[in-house]
């Protein structure tokens, strides 16, 4: 798990081009010309995106159309996620955008640790034939800095999928 301390260490061109917007907002705090906060997000599921490389993280939440009842998870069954509900994203957002003072650079989104195969059986149970797939779930992140600070919880998943 990476927690805010951690070295960053991009394992692609995409985590490599996220570190440099940080580093360069990092020289715009210290600079002073504006005040910056960099937040490290998980993988985010919830319902309604239209387009998306991972559209299995929005179908879990919708009931499957007759015929179409196929979802693909990318990751091995065993494989450990890191994961947050689109819902609780927008709450971290908007603590940050109204907290008129923070006390730190960085924060990592808290997020729910879980295994992919629990997420496929959580879909299974809403009707869906799920295949999983050999991906590894990669490093997790820890938020255990801004549930510290702000007093912040997240709603599990599985409750999520549960309300769908």
């Amino acid at each position: 798990m990476y927690a805010e301390t951690s070295a960053p260490s991009p394992e692609d061109p995409y985590g490599a081009a996220k570190l440099a917007v940080e580093k360069v907002l990092e020289y715009l705090a210290k600079v002073r010309v504006c005040e910056t906060v960099s937040l490290r997000i998980a993988r985010v599921l919830g319902p309604g995106a239209t387009e998306t490389a991972s559209p299995w993280r929005s179908q879990i939440f919708e009931p499957p159309a007759p015929g179409r009842n196929e979802l693909a998870i990318p990751f091995d069954p065993e494989a450990r996620l890191t994961v947050v509900h689109i819902d609780d994203l927008v709450r971290v957002f908007r603590i940050l955008l109204e907290t008129p003072k923070l006390a730190r650079p960085v924060y990592n989104a808290p997020a729910e640790p879980i295994v992919a195969g629990e997420i496929g059986r959580l879909a299974e149970s809403k009707g869906w034939r799920v295949s999983m797939g050999m991906a590894r779930g990669g490093p997790g992140i820890d938020g255990t800095r801004f549930t510290r600070d702000f007093g912040f919880a997240t709603r599990p998943i599985r409750e999520h999928i549960g309300d769908c």
